[in-house]
C-alpha cells in the first residue's frame, strides 16, 4: 500500500481522504451490486466513481488520482464489501436455522412408551 500511497503522490493526510472516500463509494457500489467485482461493474459507473473520486480531492486541494490508483483501491474495497456482506448474510442466516430448529424441538415432546419399551416424539 506505501507503494501506492508514493506512487499517488499523496501525504499521509491526503491518502487517508482518498481511502475515506474511495471506502465509502464502494460501500455504496456493493449496496447497489452486491454480487460483482470492481471489474463488474458497468463502465459507466466506473466512470461516474473515478469522477467524483477527482472532484472530492479537488475539493480537497488533493492532486487527481490516476485511473491505476483508483482501479486498484477500489477492486480491494468492493472485494472486501462483497466478502463482509456475504459473511454477514451467512451469520444472520445461521441464526434463523437455529431458532428454526429450537423452536421445532420445543413444538414436540418425547414420550415414553412402557408397554412397547420406546420413546416417540408427539407434537405440542
Amino acid at each position: 500500500m506505501e507503494e501506492v500511497r508514493a506512487a499517488a503522490g499523496y501525504d499521509m493526510l491526503q491518502w487517508d481522504t482518498f481511502q475515506m472516500v474511495t471506502r465509502r463509494l464502494a460501500r455504496e457500489l456493493v449496496e447497489e451490486y452486491p454480487d460483482r467485482t470492481w471489474a463488474n461493474v458497468p463502465a459507466n459507473k466506473q466512470e461516474d466513481v473515478r469522477n467524483w473520486v477527482n472532484a472530492h480531492l479537488a475539493s480537497k486541494d488533493i492532486p487527481a488520482a490516476t485511473d491505476g490508483v483508483i482501479r486498484w483501491r477500489m477492486a480491494i474495497c468492493v472485494r472486501d464489501f462483497v466478502r463482509s456482506s456475504k459473511k454477514a448474510a451467512s451469520s444472520s442466516a445461521a441464526d434463523v436455522a437455529d431458532v428454526a430448529d429450537a423452536a421445532a424441538a420445543s413444538a414436540s415432546i418425547r414420550i415414553y412408551d412402557p408397554v412397547r419399551n420406546t420413546w416417540t416424539d408427539r407434537s405440542l
